[in-house]
């Protein structure tokens, strides 16, 4: 892997993890329960180590292709790109 597509994919993977710890927060938020938080918790932290073996970036994360790439449970993933969205990020 060439150094700049390195350091865009590390650059993804701590958007990435900023951008689950506030989806966390926002949750607390809006009263979602425990077991909910800790389920997509799991599956974030797993769709994160996905990422980053994959090298993605940023604009290439939230796809059809890359979610089903995943072949995880989708909810959390959905429920990410829905608060981004609704957050206009």
């Amino acid at each position: 892997m060439d150094v700049k597509r390195q350091t865009t994919a590390e650059s993804t993977v701590v958007a990435l993890k900023k951008t689950i710890e506030e989806h966390r927060q926002w949750m607390v938020s809006q009263g979602y329960t425990q077991s909910t938080r800790k389920e997509y918790q799991q599956r974030l932290t797993q769709f994160t180590d996905f990422i980053t073996s994959g090298s993605y970036a940023w604009q290439d994360i939230f796809n059809r292709a890359t979610i089903e790439s995943f072949k995880g449970r989708a909810h959390a993933i959905t429920s990410l790109s829905r608060y981004l969205y609704e957050q206009g990020k």
